[in-house]
Order: C-alpha cells, then sequence, then structure tokens
C-alpha cells in the first residue's frame, strides 16, 4: 500500500505538470513509464527535546536505533517529452525497524532506554524542466520540482511503554536541474546518462533546512522497450517544532535501483 500511495502522489504530480506544459509543445509528446526494484537504506540522526524550550539532541539512526537495514521496494517513474519542455515524475515508499539503546533523551524518554522503533519515509517528487542546451549529444536544463516528503518516527520504551513519535508530512518546494549525455554505438542500442538533481535550502511549515534529492540513471534505449540502472540518494535536513517539542533531523535515504520502461 505505501508503494502504490507514492505511485499515485507522483502520477499526480506529472499530471498537473504537465498539462500546464501540453500547449506550449509543437510536437507529439513521448510519453515513458518506468518500473524498477529500489534498495534504499537509512542514514543520519534525530533528535527530540522534551519541550521547546530544551534543546535536543541527536540520535543515530544506525547504529543506536538499529535502523539501517536495506529495504526492497518498487520504484515507479514516469517521463514525458514535450519538445524544449520535459515533465517527470517519481516515488517510492520505504520503512524499517529495529530495536536499539537510545544515547540520549528522545521526548520523554530517557536515555539508555531500551527502545523498538519504525521508521517510515514516502517520497514523490514531480518536475519540470525547460532545456536551455539540447544537442544529440547533450542536454542540459533547470526548472522547478515539488516534493512531498512524509516521514514518520515512533519509538516505544520496552519496559515502561513510554512512546514518542516525529510525524512531518508536507509539499516542498525546489529547484531542479537535468543534464543528460547519449551515444548511438554500432551494433547496440543507444546508450544514456542521465542525472537529475532538486534541491533547496529554506524555511517552509514544518521543515526549516535543506532537502536535496539526486537521481542518476544509466539508460539503453532499443526502439519501444529499454532498461536503466541508477542511483538515488535524498537529504532531510530540518529543525523544527513537532507538537511543541524541538526536533532536529539530519536523514539521509539511498540505494541502487534497476528497472525496464515502454515507451507509449
Amino acid at each position: 500500500m505505501a508503494g502504490l500511495r507514492a505511485g499515485v502522489v507522483a502520477g499526480r504530480a506529472a499530471i498537473g505538470v504537465g498539462v500546464a506544459l501540453c500547449g506550449c509543445a509543437s510536437s507529439d509528446p513521448l510519453l515513458r513509464v518506468e518500473a524498477a526494484v529500489f534498495t534504499p537504506s537509512f542514514d543520519g540522526d534525530v533528535g527530540l527535546s522534551s519541550s521547546t524550550v530544551t534543546d535536543a539532541e541527536t540520535i543515530d539512526l544506525v547504529s543506536a536505533l538499529d535502523l539501517g537495514d536495506t529495504d526492497v521496494v518498487p520504484y515507479l517513474r514516469a517521463e514525458i517529452d514535450l519538445g524544449p519542455f520535459n515533465v517527470a515524475a517519481s516515488g517510492f515508499a520505504t520503512s524499517q525497524d529495529g530495536t536499539g539503546i537510545t544515547t540520549a533523551d528522545f521526548g520523554n524518554i530517557s536515555a539508555g532506554s531500551t527502545v523498538d522503533s519504525e521508521i517510515d519515509l514516502t517520497l514523490a517528487q514531480g518536475r519540470a524542466i525547460v532545456d536551455l542546451i539540447d544537442t544529440n549529444l547533450v542536454k542540459l536544463g533547470l526548472g522547478l520540482a515539488v516534493e512531498w516528503v512524509d516521514f514518520e518516527l515512533d519509538s516505544r520504551e520496552q519496559t515502561l511503554g513510554l512512546t514518542e513519535s516525529v510525524d512531518v508530512a508536507q509539499l516542498v518546494p525546489l529547484v531542479a536541474a537535468h543534464a543528460s549525455a547519449g551515444i548511438d554505438l554500432p551494433w547496440v542500442m543507444p546508450i544514456r546518462f542521465d542525472l537529475n538533481v532538486a534541491g533547496m535550502s529554506l524555511r517552509y511549515e514544518d521543515i526549516d533546512g535543506t532537502v536535496l534529492d539526486v537521481e542518476a540513471l544509466l539508460r539503453g534505449d532499443g526502439g519501444r522497450f529499454g532498461w536503466f540502472v541508477g542511483y538515488r540518494h535524498a537529504l532531510i535536513q530540518s529543525d523544527g517544532e513537532v507538537d511543541g517539542q524541538d526536533f532536529d533531523g539530519d536523514i539521509t535515504v539511498s540505494g541502487w535501483l534497476i528497472g525496464l520502461n515502454v515507451r507509449i
């Protein structure tokens, strides 16, 4: 259900941006639908104070909370080529659970407590790019993106049953860039490398910090069908207030992916 939710959000973002730009393109649009297997894992640290008047000390997600395993999840992507305009959307959802020992106070849970924790993250991005350089070998474009960030961390202390949670869900505006380089090899399908970057440092609702999302893909397109392999890295750095408590997070999720695509 979480993977499907990410795909639906990403699809809605792509459709919304695509409709806004369709009237600007003179050529027939090229739609590429893609599905992949993604292997994300978490890294970083989080902190939660007991109130807004005390500072949050951070706890490592991997070494302290045991939330660093690798997940295997669906990765959905769609891309529309509208001449000088390029519209794309992608999305995934991942979760981890583990048992660890807090190295600092986490809300009302004291340092040194044994806790069962679960972390859930859904990321869905839609972007619109205008090509500034468009040749047979190289493309370079700039544009805007929106990213849906749905992050939740729940921890339960084993002895007394105390619970604490951090829940952030919001749409974040970003600046986006796209670079592509391709080559047609004799007797081999065309090969292309795509680099997509979206990010911004901002203060917006629950997020006061930096969001950076990088996607690197190597593609082989042979007619209607093709393949791709790549890597995605997302960084969410945020200070803020959640339910009357100060929150400090520096969270990354990244992993390899491999998939297939079809042109429609």
